[in-house]
């Protein structure tokens, strides 16, 4: 098992375990796709890199745009996002490792800030 945040359209978020491909594709409804990211950051002296998984036909699919998240998505360098979404952190061997706290505290962090008018 590992622990995901998941970010839900709807604007909350969840940190769950999650034991195979088979439940991320629950979470985000319908096969996985992983995001490209550019974000890397360091704790406890060593780098780490975020991994996220999405719906991959989400746009042919007509997912709502995960709006609420739009702006730590973009800042973690993901971009729009459509449904729900899974970030870990990438572990040994570019596995899933469980979510560092460092990444909820900024993801949610940096929601906070979000422009209300959105």
């Amino acid at each position: 098992m590992v622990k995901g945040l998941v970010l839900y359209v709807d604007g909350t978020s969840k940190v769950i375990d999650l034991k195979d491909v088979f439940e991320y594709q629950k979470v985000v409804g319908g096969l996985v796709e992983l995001m490209p990211t550019r974000y890397s950051y360091i704790t406890d002296g060593k780098k780490s890199n975020i991994v996220c998984y999405v719906n991959e036909e989400g746009y042919l699919e007509g997912l709502p745009e995960n709006k609420k998240w739009e702006p730590a998505s973009r800042k973690l360098g993901f971009g729009k996002i459509m449904g729900n979404a899974i970030l870990f952190t990438e572990g040994k061997g570019g596995d899933e490792a469980d979510i560092d706290e460092y990444i909820i505290e900024f993801v949610h962090k940096y929601n906070r800030y979000r422009d209300p008018r959105s």
